[in-house]
């Protein structure tokens, strides 16, 4: 057995084990699949892909194999997923689309890929109230922040908790780049959050 194989099987059985104590109800057919996206494994991905029922389908907190493609950056198993039906829009336990973990991740490629496929540019996580305009803002990637707001996120809108747009949350973290387009795009630059700022 090669180390590439045996490692392959550690990965699989390690996420099967952490499905177990969660008590999560995972079709085995699918759990293959999201553990090899999870640990970036090219060729336990091509092999899952060919077998694999529901795509869609995730672990116990409803994370599918798109969002841990998304957060890796990984675009050419995006595009895989996405080509054989994966949900651009699907969000996990926690309101977590694919969009909004790419947005934080910083690639440009995959959120323009999810957006091509119809992914929600204003998507609202049901914990925090944030959308991927905001949290690429908050993490500083203009170019995301300018492809979000072609495909119509809205510059104004504002998270509950401190009552912040994407502009004071680009502005609290010094993204003047950021900052730039948003105000560009006609973001309102008196709006006031919670604490006034």
């Amino acid at each position: 057995m090669g180390t590439t194989h045996y490692g392959r099987v550690m990965v699989l059985l390690a996420g099967l084990a952490a499905m177990t104590l969660q008590g999560a109800v995972v079709d085995a057919a699918t759990l293959p699949l999201v553990e090899a996206v999870r640990a970036g494994d090219a060729a336990a991905i091509k092999t899952a892909l060919a077998t694999v029922r529901d795509v869609n389908a995730g672990g116990s907190d409803g994370t599918t194999a798109l969002h841990w493609a998304a957060k890796r950056g990984d675009l050419d198993t995006v595009k895989a997923l996405l080509q054989r039906g994966a949900k651009a829009d699907a969000a996990n336990r926690y309101g977590v689309t694919a969009l909004r973990a790419a947005a934080e991740q910083g690639s440009l490629p995959v959120v323009e890929a999810l957006l091509k496929a119809g992914a929600d540019a204003n998507a609202i996580r049901k914990e925090s109230g944030d959308t991927p305009l905001m949290i690429a803002a908050r993490s500083g990637h203009a170019a995301i922040v300018r492809a979000l707001i072609a495909k119509g996120a809205k510059v104004d809108l504002v998270e509950p908790l401190r009552k912040q747009t994407a502009l004071h949350w680009a502005a609290a973290e010094h993204h003047p780049d950021v900052v730039k387009v948003l105000v560009e795009a006609g973001a309102d630059t008196k709006a006031l959050s919670l604490k006034k700022i």
